[in-house]
């Protein structure tokens, strides 16, 4: 028998085929790889999606605002980069009585303020101005539970002080890129007991607390009559006074901006934050039921300016200086006489 000689052309061809078949298994082993991790990072999401749900825990992602009752910890972040919404502790339903304890053992841990440059916070007495025939001062700072009955309402700095302060028990409608001419019509507030897709002033209407805290003013620098602005600022006040004709409301003042942010910008500028707080007091002044609450105080440098370590960006508060801020809420409360 002869043996017939293979020619180099159907040697390659050969090789090219058996080439194209391991090249085919290869592919065939990557994709039931990436299969195989899918499916689990499903099952895994799922499930912690519908742990988080059976224990009425409402899950915000990305610059969607969560905050209604915040009853879970707070797991802070050092920057506001990004503005995710809550994150929940996770613990588990069926959890004993020790690490039941031990969970609010450290939500009842007394809140201690940061070091910084600045002077301490108690010490600090602000611009903030009240009707003294109505209010007056409390003594001391008030205790974490005083914040139970007290909700924050505003836009991503307001998010950002209950997400980054470290009190677990901090409420709040407000909105990344919320501003107050849109309180009544952008749909995305969180209500506790309600759900989402609600707007600031339907929350308003759902729910009663003894203390508000309204702050808003960054996303309005750049308007160009500011008088508008005190306009829908009155007309918060007053939807919150035909909920709750008794409630205290605090009008916080516009934080200020980074020296070089104020330098290099056309809208975030030191002085158009001045303007909104002189018109923020003039308000409160004049209708006398209100509290001017000189928040900003707490996180100004001696320059007039936020710090450069207090923000990455030059605008929003860290960890750290919102926890400032919350220390200077905790220090100037006013009970009504």
């Amino acid at each position: 028998m002869s043996l017939r000689t293979i020619s180099r052309e159907e040697i390659t061809l050969l090789k090219n085929k058996r080439k194209k078949k391991i090249n085919k298994i290869i592919a065939c082993i990557f994709s039931l790889i990436l299969l195989c991790g899918i499916g689990v990072g499903t099952y895994f999401y799922i499930d912690h999606y519908d742990n988080n749900i059976k224990k009425g825990k409402e899950i915000n992602t990305g610059t969607k605002v969560s905050l209604g009752n915040s009853d879970s910890n707070v797991i802070p972040y050092e920057t506001l980069d990004e503005y995710p919404g809550i994150i929940t502790d996770g613990t588990a339903t069926d959890a004993t009585e020790e690490q039941v304890a031990e969970t609010t053992e450290e939500v009842t841990t007394e809140f201690v303020v940061p070091e910084t440059s600045l002077p301490p916070v108690e010490e600090i007495a602000g611009n903030d101005w009240y009707d003294e025939e109505t209010y007056v001062l409390h003594e001391g700072p008030v205790d974490l539970s005083y914040f139970d009955n007290a909700v924050f309402i505003g836009d991503s700095r307001t998010e950002g002080l209950i997400l980054y302060g470290g009190i677990p028990n901090l409420n709040g409608f407000c909105y990344k890129g919320l501003s107050i001419d849109k309180l009544d019509s952008l749909y995305q507030i969180y209500v506790p007991e309600h759900g989402s897709g609600y707007s600031c002033f339907e929350a308003i209407e759902m729910t009663k607390y003894d203390n508000y805290y309204c702050m808003f003013g960054v996303n309005e620098l750049g308007w160009v009559y500011l008088d508008v602005f005190i306009e829908y600022f009155n007309e918060l006040i007053e939807q919150i006074r035909a909920t709750n004709p008794d409630a205290t409301i605090y009008v916080q003042s516009v934080l200020p901006v980074s020296e070089y942010e104020s330098a290099t910008s056309s809208v975030y500028t030191q002085e158009r934050v001045k303007q909104l707080n002189d018109m923020l007091i003039e308000m409160c002044q004049n209708r006398k039921d209100v509290i001017y609450l000189d928040t900003a105080a707490s996180v100004t440098g001696e320059d007039g300016f936020l710090p450069e370590e207090a923000a990455a960006d030059g605008i929003h508060c860290n960890a750290d200086y919102c926890k400032r801020m919350l220390q200077y809420i905790r220090y100037h409360v006013y009970d009504k006489k």
